[in-house]
C-alpha cells in the first residue's frame, strides 16, 4: 500500500472551485477483480490528482477475495506519483458531472502541445476508469474542462523469482526468493502486493500444500484444479518455502509461474525434485573408538553423510551397564559434522545442582558442542547419582533422525521407537572405553619472567602448545627459584600431573574454582592444591607461610586434558601468602603438595561412601636469592676484535641481560661497549662478545652486568695477546686392519697446526714404538696436510700397535697380522715293479771241439766277462 505523496503545480481555476475528496486503492483485491493475463512491462508512473479516487485493480481473476485499502485525498495534489502498468485507475469525485468527459494523455504537462490525447472516457456513476495494461511506459495526465492535473508515470513492475537450489528432495524443502526492487524504491521496503503462483505440471491442491506452511504469508485454496494459488502479503524481499514433503509430488522438472495480481509483473523459475538418500549419521574416522580416563571428558566426533542433518548417539545400555544416555545432535552451521563432550564425572549425576541451579535431572554440563552454534542436548540418561561411571567399555551407537526431543516431549512422536531404532537398526557402533585414572606427579619448572608474558598473551587454547613449545628451552626443569629483592624475579611453573580431575574442572570452568581452599577439608567433591614453607626454613615461634593462589596477580592456569597435565605459573614476587602480611623471601623452602580427595573418584566401582586413602604427590621449591659473577672474577682481555667476557648466574636459563663496558681511569680516548640481549644457556653461563680492536694494552675499565634481577661489576684491563705456539695434531687416521705376512702397509692421516705460528716437525709412522718411515712437515697457522707412508714391515703372525706420531698428539690403531698357509705336498706312492717270470734256458747241445779249438779256452774268457760285468756295475753304483 502507497501513501498519497504532494505533487504541486495543478492547473486549477481555483482551489475552492476543485476541493473534492478522493479514494485510492493499491495492491490489493476486491469482489470485481479480473486476471491479468497479458506479458507486463516496466515502467514508471508519476500520477498527480486532487481530490480523486484510484483503485489499482488486478485486470481479471475475479472471484478471489480481499481487502481495499483506502488513501484520502482532501486537498488536490495528493495523490500517487507512480503507477505500474496493468493497474486500473478509476477517478471519483464529488464534482463530476455525468456525461463529462475525462481524457488521459500521454506527455508532460508542461509540454502540452506536445502531448497526445490516448483515452476519452465519460463520468459514470460518478467515477471514470482508465486501463494501464497496453499503455506505454512514459508519462500522463488528466484533461477535465479544460483543465490539466496529475502528472504520473507508468512504470513496470519488475518483480523476479528465483529458486536459492536447483534441486530439492521429494521429501525436502526449498526457497522461492522474491524480489521487486523497483516497489522498495518507489514505495519502500513494508510496501506489500499478492501474487498467484501456478504450474502446468501440478494442480491447485499440490501448490496449496507445498505452500500452506508459510508463516510471512497466507496461501489460499481453491476449489478448480487448474486456477492459481493467491499468496499475499508479499514484500520486495520474501522468501516463499515450498515444502515437498508436505505435498505428494513425484519425481522430475517443475517450472512455476508467479504472477503479481494487480500489475503485469510475472516472472518464473524450474526446480528438480529428486529422491535424495536419507543420509546417516556415522562416527568420524578415528572417532568410533574413544579412550578416556574415568572422571574425565570424552570428546566424540560425528559426520552427517548424505542429506543427514540432525541425529542421536548413545552412550552405555541401561540394561548390560546400569548406564545410558541418548545424545541429540543437529548440524546447525551445516559443517557436515560435529564435535561434542561427554563429561563422565556428571555422567548420571542429577542430585548435582548445575549452573542454572537444577537438580533432579540431568546436569546441564554433561554434554556440551564443541561449537557453541551447533546444537548438542541430552534426550534420555539413565540416573546413577552418588557413584561414577566406571571402568568399562561401553557400546556407542549413532542414528539419522531429525525429529527433536521437543517433538518427543509433545508427544508427535514415540521416544521408545526411536530407543528401538537406534538399538537394532543404528547407522553407526563405536566403543567407549574407560580406562584406570591415577594421580602421577608434581614437577618444578622456571623460567625468566618475560616467558610467562608471552605464554599469557596468547589465546587460552593455545597457550599449552606455547608452552610446550618453550619446555626444555627457556622453560627448566629446576626447584631453584631465583628472586631479587632489587628487582623482580623468575617464574615458578607447577606442573600437575594426574587423570579423571578434569571432569571436575570442566564443571567449574575454572582449575583454582575446583581446588578446596583450605587443606584437608572434609569435602568429597574435589581436589586439593597447597604450596607451604618447611619446617626446617621457618623461624621458631613463626606460621609457615602458604601461598594464597586466589589473591596471586598474573597467575596464569594451563589445563590440558589431552595430557593430563595441569599447569600453574607465577611470578614469585607477585606471589600472596595466606592470611599473613608476608612476602616469600630467598633461602625458604616449599612443599608442592597436590591430593585428589574425591571419594567418587578414589572409589572407582566400589562403594563411595566408604572411606579412601587419598592419592597425594609431593615437590620442592627452593627461593635462592639472584646472583652472578664472571668467569674467575676476571674481565681482562686483549687488543683483537672478537674477545669473550664470560659470566655464570643461578637465575633461570633464557633469561637475557646485558653487559657494558665503560673506560675507566687515564684511557684515552674514552670508551663504552655493550653487549645486549646476552642470554643465560642451560648451565647458567653467559657471554658477551666484544671489538677490542681499537684499544691499547694497559687501558682499564669496568665491566658490569645490566638489565637483569642480579647487579654485578668488575674491573678489568687490556693485556698483551697470548700467542699459542705452534702445535701439531692428527685426525684421520686411514689405516688398514689386517694383512697377511709379507704384505705391504700403506697409512694416512691429516696433521692441522692448531697454533698461531708456524712450525716444522718431523711426522712419523711408529709400529710398535719403532719409527717405520718419517717425513718433515712445514705448516702455516691453522695450516693442514695429508701425509702417507707406505712400507712392507718384516712381521709376524699376531697383533701390533701402530701409528702417526707429532711431537704434540698421535692417532693409533691395531694392525693384525695373519700367517700365510703352506700347502703340504701330496705323496705319490712308489709303483711295485712287476716281477718278469725267469725263462726256462734251453739246454744247447755241447758242441764237439775241433781239433784247432785251444783247449780250456772258453772257460776263461766267461770268468773274464764276468769279472768285466761286475766292475761295470760297481762303477755305475
Amino acid at each position: 500500500m502507497h501513501d498519497v505523496d504532494d505533487v504541486g503545480d495543478e492547473e486549477w481555476a481555483s482551489p475552492e472551485d476543485w476541493m473534492k475528496t478522493g479514494v485510492v486503492e493499491r495492491n490489493t483485491t476486491t469482489q470485481n477483480m479480473t486476471r491479468e493475463t497479458t506479458y507486463r512491462e516496466k515502467g514508471r508512473a508519476v500520477f498527480l490528482a486532487a481530490i480523486m479516487v484510484i483503485s489499482m485493480l488486478a485486470i481479471g481473476g475475479a472471484g478471489l477475495a480481499g481487502s481495499a485499502a483506502a488513501v484520502n485525498a482532501e486537498d488536490p495534489g495528493e495523490l500517487p506519483s507512480a503507477v505500474f502498468q496493468g493497474e486500473e485507475i478509476t477517478l471519483e469525485w464529488d464534482r463530476f458531472d455525468e456525461g463529462d468527459t475525462v481524457q488521459l494523455r500521454q506527455g508532460l504537462i508542461d509540454e502540452y502541445d506536445d502531448s497526445e490525447r490516448l483515452e476519452t472516457e465519460r463520468v459514470s456513476d460518478g467515477q471514470v476508469t482508465f486501463e494501464t495494461e497496453d499503455l506505454p511506459l512514459d508519462f500522463y495526465f488528466i484533461r477535465h474542462d479544460e483543465k490539466n492535473f496529475d502528472e504520473f508515470e507508468l512504470l513496470f513492475d519488475d518483480m523476479e523469482v528465483e529458486f536459492e537450489d536447483d534441486t530439492v528432495a521429494d521429501d525436502g524443502e526449498v526457497d522461492l526468493n522474491v524480489t521487486a526492487e523497483e516497489r522498495a524504491v518507489e514505495f519502500g521496503d513494508d510496501d506489500e502486493f499478492d501474487v498467484e503462483i501456478n504450474s502446468t505440471d501440478l494442480d491447485h491442491e499440490d501448490i496449496y500444500d507445498l505452500l500452506v506452511n508459510n508463516d510471512e504469508v497466507t496461501a489460499q485454496a481453491d476449489d478448480d484444479d487448474d486456477d492459481p494459488v493467491l499468496v499475499e502479503g508479499i514484500t520486495h524481499e520474501t522468501d516463499l518455502t515450498f515444502d515437498f514433503d508436505n505435498a505428494d509430488v513425484d519425481q522430475g522438472d517443475y517450472t512455476f509461474d508467479v504472477e503479481v495480481v494487480d500489475t503485469t509483473g510475472e516472472d518464473s523459475d524450474d526446480i528438480e525434485v529428486i529422491d535424495v538418500d536419507p543420509g546417516e549419521l556415522v562416527f568420524t574416522d578415528d572417532f568410533d573408538t574413544v579412550e578416556q580416563n574415568v572422571g574425565d571428558v570424552a570428546e566424540f566426533n560425528v559426520t552427517f553423510e548424505g542429506d543427514a542433518e540432525a541425529g542421536y548417539v548413545q552412550v552405555g545400555d541401561e540394561d548390560d551397564d546400569g548406564y545410558e544416555i541418548i545424545v541429540y545432535v543437529e548440524d546447525v552451521e551445516e559443517d557436515g559434522y560435529l564435535a561434542f563432550e561427554f563429561n563422565t564425572w556428571l555422567a548420571g549425576q542429577h542430585d548435582l545442582e548445575d549452573e542454572d541451579g537444577e537438580v533432579g535431572a540431568p546436569h546441564s554440563k554433561v554434554v556440551q558442542a564443541v561449537d557453541d552454534d551447533q546444537t548438542v542436548e541430552v534426550a534420555y540418561e539413565e540416573d546413577i547419582d552418588g557413584f561414577l561411571l566406571p571402568e568399562d567399555a561401553y557400546e556407542t551407537l549413532a542414528l539419522n533422525n531429525e525429529t527433536t526431543p521437543e517433538q518427543f516431549e509433545a508427544g508427535d512422536a514415540d521416544f521408545e521407537d526411536l530407543r528401538d531404532e537406534i538399538s537394532d537398526d543404528p547407522d553407526d557402533i563405536g566403543t567407549l572405553f574407560l580406562e584406570e585414572r591415577s594421580t602421577d606427579a608434581v614437577t618444578t619448572w622456571t623460567a625468566p619472567s618475560d616467558v610467562l608474558d608471552d605464554i599469557a598473551e596468547e589465546d587460552e587454547d593455545d597457550q599449552y602448545d606455547a608452552l610446550a613449545e618453550r619446555l626444555n628451552e627457556n622453560v627448566t626443569e629446576r626447584t631453584e627459584i631465583a628472586n631479587s629483592t632489587e628487582a623482580s624475579s623468575d617464574t615458578v611453573i607447577h606442573q600437575f600431573e594426574a587423570s579423571g580431575i578434569f571432569g571436575m574442572i570442566a564443571e567449574e570452568d575454572d582449575f583454582l574454582a575446583a581446588v578446596e581452599d583450605e587443606w584437608g577439608d572434609d569435602t568429597n567433591e574435589t581436589f586439593e592444591l597447597r604450596v607451604r614453607q618447611t619446617a626446617a626454613t621457618t623461624p621458631a615461634f613463626e606460621d609457615r607461610k602458604v601461598i594464597d593462589f586466589e589473591d596471586t596477580s598474573d597467575l596464569t592456569v594451563i589445563v590440558d586434558d589431552e595430557t593430563n597435565q595441569v599447569f600453574l605459573a607465577y611470578n614469585i614476587d607477585d606471589a600472596e601468602i595466606d592470611d599473613q602480611d608476608e612476602e616469600i623471601e630467598a633461602e625458604e623452602d616449599y612443599d608442592v603438595e597436590f591430593a585428589v580427595t574425591s571419594d567418587r573418584l578414589l572409589a572407582g566401582e566400589d562403594d563411595p561412601e566408604e572411606d579412601y586413602e587419598v592419592d597425594t604427590v609431593t615437590a620442592m621449591m627452593e627461593i635462592i636469592e639472584a646472583d652472578g659473577e664472571f668467569v674467575n672474577d676476571n674481565v681482562n682481555v686483549t687488543a683483537e676484535d672478537g674477545v669473550m667476557i664470560e659470566g655464570e648466574t643461578n637465575i633461570a636459563p633464557g633469561n637475557e641481560l646485558n653487559i657494558r663496558v665503560r673506560s675507566t681511569g687515564d684511557t684515552r680516548p674514552g670508551f663504552s661497549k655493550t653487549a645486549s640481549d646476552v642470554v643465560v644457556d642451560a648451565d647458567g653461563d653467559f657471554a658477551g662478545e666484544f671489538d677490542f680492536s681499537d684499544q691499547n694494552v694497559g687501558d682499564t675499565y669496568d665491566a658490569s652486568v645490566r638489565a637483569t634481577l642480579f647487579e654485578l661489576e668488575e674491573e678489568g684491563e687490556v693485556v698483551d695477546v697470548d700467542v699459542d705456539p705452534a702445535t701439531f695434531e692428527v685426525s684421520d687416521l686411514d689405516a688398514p686392519a689386517e694383512i697377511d705376512v709379507g704384505d705391504s702397509v700403506t697409512v694416512s692421516a691429516t696433521i692441522t697446526n692448531t697454533g698461531d705460528e708456524e712450525g716444522t716437525q718431523t711426522v712419523e709412522w711408529q709400529l710398535e714404538g719403532d719409527v717405520v718411515a718419517s717425513e718433515e712437515v712445514t705448516l702455516d697457522a691453522d695450516e693442514d696436510t695429508t701425509v702417507e707412508f707406505t712400507a712392507t714391515p718384516d712381521l709376524d703372525a699376531g697383533d701390533y700397535t701402530h701409528g702417526i706420531y707429532t711431537d704434540d698428539d698421535s692417532q693409533t690403531a691395531t694392525l693384525t697380522v695373519e700367517a700365510v698357509d703352506t700347502p703340504t705336498p701330496t705323496e705319490e706312492p712308489t709303483p711295485t715293479p712287476t716281477e718278469e717270470p725267469t725263462p726256462t734256458p734251453t739246454e744247447e747241445p755241447t758242441p764237439t771241439p775241433t781239433p784247432e779249438e785251444t783247449p780250456g779256452f772258453g772257460a776263461i774268457a766267461a770268468l773274464i766277462a764276468l769279472i768285466a760285468a761286475g766292475l761295470l756295475a760297481y762303477r755305475r753304483r
